[in-house]
């Protein structure tokens, strides 16, 4: 028997239709169905185009080379989201919706499409259908390939960064590097792209130094891919823990390069965090006065009250407290103040600024206790809890200094905090 009818027959029985209702719908005899599935005949050219609309699979590949073709087809679909061609890549999907149908006689091919289907809805920011079908992928691991399972985990690591559990989405992520090691022909841009989302999850976590390592064993295949969205957002985290370990001349060169790529393709995020970026640089340089000029330029690349724009004015006004400019700092914590009460995630920031600004401004004097425990029992236990550890640090930094002269043991006790922060943030294994 022909492979193609061979096919066709593992189709109609899994669709229960039985010969004679196959026969109608193929314009034959019932007879002729009998000896096509014996070995005896074979399906005309026109009896193949009626059973692939019986069968709910017109276009879909059947032959060895229709399915090479299609798999090809689905690697477009992947480069197109991976290159931001979102709608080009949708229409690619649309088109090759039914070759899940194909399920009874071709594990490979429905399979990658289920899987590509969900990086297209990760992409377009549908994360609860692409909830709904990693779920029920999950129940399909079995039927996968280490192909597959590298784009399940993949994805799953992505879905899992969404939902703001960036441990457990570490974990995905290296099992699919795992799997990536037994793919022979998996682009070395693939792997690279993987490699950073590791890196981008230490960065959140504040491991900058495997961050950085992450980033830089794999730049160079990131880089060669034409969109220059990626290449800036990669050198963007890059630079950032570049800052953090105060590697500053390193950190300046990748955000001079940053800032004119993402101006020339006028992407406002980017530029927006370049700009915040350049003012935390000059923070570890303690030049407040051009840190504050930086992130009033990136300000003026966001939307008033936005999360990108609370990002960067709650560290605007950290600045300008450090340059003790203490009335500028409460005029501007009076002015966002409707804003920042309606961010659930930045409320906590701007709360303990103003405790910050307190202590800062009366350090020698006693009536401190309200900040002192806001502070202690409230900002810096939640500034551990999202992984914000050195701005945590800032804030030890600053009770220590508080404590100094009057009480010996909790200005010890906040360098203690201040030392485990970075044996964590820096030896970690």
């Amino acid at each position: 028997m022909r492979l193609v009818d061979e096919k066709i027959t593992k189709l109609r029985k899994a669709k229960k239709s039985n010969q004679f209702v196959f026969a109608e719908a193929i314009h034959t005899h019932p007879l002729t169905v009998s000896n096509v599935e014996t070995g005896k005949s074979k399906y005309s050219d026109d009896s193949i185009k009626l059973a692939k609309i019986h069968l709910d699979i017109v276009g879909m590949p059947l032959t060895d080379e229709e399915c090479e073709v299609s798999k090809v087809r689905l690697y477009y679909m992947r480069d197109h989201i991976r290159d931001g061609r979102l709608q080009e890549a949708r229409n690619i999907c649309d088109e090759m919706a039914k070759i899940v149908n194909l399920e009874p006689v071709d594990k490979y091919l429905p399979m990658l499409f289920r899987l590509f289907e969900v990086v297209l809805l990760l992409a377009e920011y549908n994360i609860d259908a692409a909830e709904e079908k990693l779920s029920y992928l999950q129940r399909r691991i079995e039927d996968m390939n280490d192909e597959h399972r590298f784009y399940f985990y993949n994805s799953i690591g992505e879905l899992t960064v969404w939902r703001d559990r960036h441990e457990n989405a570490l974990d995905y992520y290296k099992q699919a590097l795992d799997f990536s090691t037994n793919i022979a022909d998996l682009p070395s841009y693939e792997n690279a792209r993987l490699h950073c989302h590791v890196a981008y999850i230490y960065s959140y976590l504040e491991y900058p130094n495997r961050t950085i390592i992450y980033l830089l064993k794999n730049r160079d295949a990131l880089n060669n891919r034409a969109n220059e969205n990626i290449t800036v957002a990669s050198d963007l985290i890059l630079a950032l823990n570049y800052i953090k370990i105060e590697s500053l001349k390193e950190a300046e060169i990748l955000l001079q390069s940053c800032l004119i790529l993402s101006k020339s393709i006028k992407d406002d995020a980017l530029i927006c965090r370049t700009l915040h970026y350049y003012g935390f640089m000059y923070m570890k340089y303690e030049n407040w006065k051009i840190a504050e000029e930086y992130f009033d330029q990136a300000l003026q690349y966001c939307e008033k009250g936005s999360p990108n724009y609370l990002a960067v004015l709650q560290r605007k006004i950290l600045c300008i407290v450090k340059s003790r400019d203490f009335p500028k700092v409460r005029k501007l914590l009076k002015e966002t103040k409707p804003h920042y009460h309606k961010c659930e995630t930045f409320s906590i920031y701007f709360e303990a600024l103003g405790h910050y600004l307190t202590i800062s401004s009366r350090m020698s004097i006693f009536s401190n206790d309200e900040s002192v425990k806001y502070i202690e029992t409230k900002a810096i236990p939640h500034f551990r809890k999202v992984c914000a550890y050195f701005l945590a640090i800032e804030y030890y930094k600053l009770l220590e200094a508080y404590y100094e002269n009057k009480n010996k043991k909790k200005s010890f006790l906040m360098s203690v905090e201040i030392r485990k922060i970075y044996e964590r943030c820096f030896l970690y294994q």
